[in-house]
C-alpha cells in the first residue's frame, strides 16, 4: 500500500514575487473606505469606482489627500528597490532613464504609483515607491534589459518590500 505524504509548498523559480500575490498591501488604503467620487488636494487623481484615476473630478467631488501623497508626505515608502553593481555604475544614466520610463508608464495608467524618491549612496541608488507593484515592474524591467540578480525581502510587520538587484 502506498504511504501518502502530504504535499509541502515548494518554492517555484520563476520572475514574480510571491509576496504580491497577497490582496492587502496598504493598510492606510485599506483601514478607510472612501466616498466616491474623490479628489486629491495635492495631485489632482480623482476617485471612483473604486479606484484612482487621472480623469475630471465632478464639481461636488469630497477633497482629500490620496493614498500615494499621503506616502510621500509622510515618508512612508510601500517599496525600495536598491541597484549596485558595476554595470548600474557605469550605466547609472541609462539605468534611470529606464526606471523613469516605467514609472511613467505605471503612473500613467495607475495613479498611485509613484517613485517618491532616488537617492544615490555610494556605489548604491536606492528608488522609493507608493506601491510595491511599481518596485515590482521596475525590477522586471531591469531583468529583461540588463539581467542581473534580484534579492527580494519583505517585512510583514512593517509592510515593506525591499529588493536588491545587482549586475
Amino acid at each position: 500500500m502506498k504511504s501518502v505524504h502530504p504535499s509541502s509548498p515548494s518554492f517555484q523559480p520563476g520572475r514574480h514575487l510571491e509576496v504580491l500575490d497577497e490582496p492587502v498591501h496598504d493598510a492606510q488604503r485599506d483601514a478607510e473606505r472612501i466616498a466616491s467620487p474623490a479628489v486629491c488636494t495635492e495631485c489632482g487623481a480623482v476617485y471612483g469606482d473604486g479606484h484612482w484615476s487621472w480623469t475630471s473630478p465632478p464639481s461636488h467631488a469630497l477633497q482629500m489627500r490620496c493614498p500615494a501623497c499621503r506616502r510621500i508626505a509622510e515618508g512612508r515608502p510601500a517599496a525600495h528597490v536598491t541597484i549596485s553593481g558595476q554595470f548600474a555604475q557605469e550605466h547609472a544614466d541609462e539605468v534611470m532613464q529606464l526606471v523613469r520610463d516605467v514609472e511613467h508608464r505605471e503612473k500613467t495608467a495607475h495613479a498611485l504609483r509613484r517613485i517618491m524618491a532616488i537617492e544615490p549612496s555610494g556605489d548604491e541608488i536606492e528608488v522609493s515607491t507608493t506601491d510595491v507593484r511599481l518596485a515590482h515592474d521596475i525590477c522586471n524591467a531591469l531583468q529583461d534589459a540588463y539581467d542581473g540578480k534580484l534579492n527580494v525581502d519583505y517585512d510583514e510587520g512593517e509592510r515593506l518590500l525591499r529588493v536588491k538587484w545587482v549586475t
